[in-house]
């Protein structure tokens, strides 16, 4: 098999069970199991192998989002990157060195059962590889080092499962070691990247595009060397929503912004609306944290009213927004008091200024107060915080009036002063 990538599905030769297979398998169910398979030739402690594990490691993620980015969110689960000692040297799995090979291929010769010797070995050290074809709910991806150019994925048929084979051509270049190796198309860590992308995907049983114009520029099943630009089309997306619903669920939902501009503001003495900004759109609730007790609105709300207090109590609110995904981080506190009843005013005087007018006095006793309220006897009138005076209008000649004031906030009112009395002039 030569560098360029084929999708095949195919039975391999039934193969003895294994002593003591090991099952469940050790990864969640429907996930990618990543494999770095390391002849005899090298160890998997030399530094060249370490860093390789660590760039596949790093494009294994890159990929992951790749899935994700282009496919509505959906992605696959991805495990640890599995490095695996073979048992032997790379001759005994069919690679050996050849001259006459040009460079394309690292001058390496691979034998027909390359790909069943290594698979087999995987299986049999505890890997869902062939062939237990009929072990569902993993896609290996293995790294063969020695493996020149090959590469090669295959889906299994009736089953969700897969396997993949990138030999030499992409490790090197996912590490950046890009020195003996010549496209034609170019080179470099996106290409191979891509390559992975582009195996994984066979394994998922996405095949190269149908048409008759190359390259296939709408995905990277065709053009893997333009990845990441070039993305999955609308085929691949479907396919994989059919054959692979396991390895593609749904994304859970984000967890909710935070919402922000939290405000508390007392109603009255007894009583504080808390209101806030929602800055998410997929919240099922928020939650309000007074600093004793927690309670629930629904979504889309932007206020909370908090009943029952004393007059007096300082209290203050944080709020989050909340879904099945988790909860936002709470908001900063938002703190007020509720407001006591203002102290009485202390009447003065009732004076009269003319025929029609009487001004009325008072002291301002109270630091609280939203307004004075004065009874004439007939109606009521209203004046401002801090003010010390009233002058009624409007009266006639010789009209006896008397004028009782009293304090107010949104607590209540504070009593009556005693009247203070006159006649206009």
């Amino acid at each position: 098999m030569t560098a360029l990538s084929v999708l095949l599905v195919a039975a391999f030769t039934p193969q003895p069970a294994r002593a003591n297979p090991t099952f469940p398998y050790p990864w969640p169910d429907y996930s990618v199991v990543p494999v770095l398979f390391v002849p005899t030739d090298w160890s998997v402690s030399d530094p060249e192998v370490q860093n390789e594990a660590a760039s596949i490691t790093a494009a294994m993620a890159e990929i992951r989002t790749f899935y994700a980015t282009n496919n509505g969110g959906k992605t696959f689960r991805l495990n640890a990157l599995q490095v695996v000692q073979a048992n032997s040297a790379k001759e005994a799995y069919g690679i050996t060195h050849d001259t006459s090979k040009d460079l394309y291929v690292d001058r390496v010769s691979l034998s027909p059962n390359f790909e069943h010797l290594v698979v087999s070995e995987l299986y049999a050290r505890g890997f869902p590889t062939p062939p237990a074809q009929n072990q569902a709910g993993y896609s290996t991806l293995i790294f063969a080092k020695g493996a020149g150019g090959y590469a090669g994925g295959r889906a299994y048929p009736g089953v969700q499962g897969g396997h993949a084979i990138l030999g030499d051509w992409a490790i090197d270049s996912l590490e950046g070691d890009l020195a003996e190796w010549q496209y034609p198309w170019g080179s470099g860590k996106r290409l191979q990247t891509g390559a992975a992308a582009h195996e994984l995907g066979h394994s998922f049983t996405l095949p190269h595009p149908d048409g008759t114009t190359w390259p296939y520029t709408s995905t990277v099943m065709g053009n893997w060397w333009d990845y990441p630009a070039i993305g999955l089309n609308n085929n691949d997306r479907s396919l994989l929503a059919a054959d692979r619903p396991l390895f593609f669920p749904a994304p859970p939902p984000l967890i909710p912004a935070a919402p922000t501009g939290q405000l508390a503001v007392a109603q009255s003495g007894t009583s504080v609306r808390v209101t806030w900004a929602d800055n998410s759109n997929n919240e099922t609730s928020f939650q309000i944290y007074n600093g004793v007790t927690t309670v629930s609105v629904g979504a889309n709300a932007t206020s909370y009213t908090q009943t029952g207090l004393a007059p007096g109590t300082y209290m203050c609110f944080a709020i989050k927004a909340v879904n099945a995904a988790g909860s936002s981080a709470w908001t900063p506190y938002a703190c007020t008091t509720t407001p006591t009843v203002p102290v009485a005013p202390t009447i003065g005087t009732a004076t009269p200024l003319s025929t029609s007018q009487i001004r009325v006095t008072w002291t301002d006793r109270s630091n609280n107060e939203t307004g004075f309220q004065i009874y004439d006897g007939v109606g009521y009138f209203t004046v401002g915080a801090n003010a010390t005076s009233f002058t009624r209008t409007g009266l006639a000649s010789k009209t006896y009036m008397c004028f009782a004031v009293r304090s107010y906030n949104l607590a209540g009112y504070s009593a009556w002063t005693p009247y203070a009395c006159t006649s206009t002039l």
